[in-house]
């Protein structure tokens, strides 16, 4: 049998490393979003940050965190207007 002490000093380095690696993610996917914007591909963009809002309300709902739903809600609602916009009468 481990030691408790060898177990917990593993627990406590797993988490930094992820974290890590999750900054790292959101980081490239902050510059995708980026990149998106400035080559004017916000149509699928915009449509794929909604569905991601839409899920992202849910949960919130689901958490009963109105705070979070309302900001998301919002988020949610901006990406709709820019899909709206982009796909129907303001379509370049």
């Amino acid at each position: 049998m481990e030691h408790p002490l060898h177990l917990r000093a593993e627990r406590e380095v797993t988490p930094s490393y992820m974290n890590l690696v999750l900054w790292i993610l959101q980081i490239v996917l902050a510059a995708m979003f980026a990149m998106a914007g400035v080559q004017k591909s916000t149509q699928l963009a915009a449509t794929g940050l909604a569905i991601v809002m839409a899920l992202a309300v849910n949960i919130h709902r689901r958490r009963h965190e109105p705070s979070g739903m309302a900001f998301t809600a919002a988020l949610l609602l901006a990406a709709l207007v820019v899909t709206w916009g982009r796909f129907g009468p303001y379509s370049f």
